[in-house]
């Protein structure tokens, strides 16, 4: 259309605001910097919600990753600075997303352990940070997708959930990266989030959570 590519979203009508949070979302993250695609509409169709985007530039880092596994360590960087840059977004005009809030009582158990045990300011959350949702273009990141976890709370919790995506087997497999380039990409994520600093956080509560969730979330029939 007009010589330009358009991504189409559709789902069932009732999931319409959900498609009206994510472009609230996108917006917000426009605004601070975060390269995503251009909501150019959301409406009703018949009995679907649509939402229309412009096509996000680049390949997925998992597709840039298995195809040039060499720059695994640069492309990993820049995907640790990009979510560095999100978690630096204060999410004052975000409104209240549930997607944190525990699904069962080992994970609420988990999660408050890791949320009484430190305290920190509330940043934008992605909650789904990682190489099938961000895009990547020459070993550096051209976007980012799928907001529709997008969350505001403890900045661990987003880098709990990339981690256990990275690490947790059935993720891995899912994926369909082998342990080698996976944990050299990984590394070099941390690398990037933290900029090379050796002082980095203990996470291990939430990951803990985060590794929970995810094996809850991969074997729902």
């Amino acid at each position: 259309m007009n010589e330009k590519r358009y991504a189409v979203r559709i789902l069932p009508h009732e999931r319409v605001d959900q498609f009206k949070q994510e472009e609230h979302l996108i917006n917000i993250a426009h605004k601070n910097g975060i390269p995503v695609p251009f909501v150019h509409q959301v409406t009703e169709v018949e009995k679907y919600a649509v939402m229309v985007m412009e096509w996000g530039r680049g390949r997925t880092v998992l597709q840039e990753l298995l195809d040039n596994p060499k720059n695994a360590t640069e492309l990993g960087m820049d995907f640790g600075r990009m979510q560095r840059q999100l978690h630096d977004v204060m999410p004052s005009e975000m409104g209240k997303s549930e997607w944190l809030a525990p699904k069962s009582e080992r994970e609420k158990k988990l999660y408050e352990k890791a949320r009484s045990a430190n305290e920190t300011k509330i940043c934008f959350l992605h909650m789904d940070f990682h190489p099938l949702n961000v895009l990547a273009e020459n070993s550096k990141i051209t976007g980012v997708l799928d907001w529709m976890n997008a969350s505001s709370g403890d900045y661990r919790y987003d880098l709990a959930r990339t981690y256990s995506i990275l690490s947790v087997k059935e993720a891995k497999q899912y994926l369909g990266i082998d342990d080698a380039l996976v944990k050299r990409f990984r590394e070099a994520w941390l690398d990037g989030y933290y900029s090379n600093s050796k002082g980095r956080e203990e996470l291990d509560l939430y990951i803990h959570w985060a590794n929970d969730r995810l094996v809850r979330e991969m074997t729902v029939d």
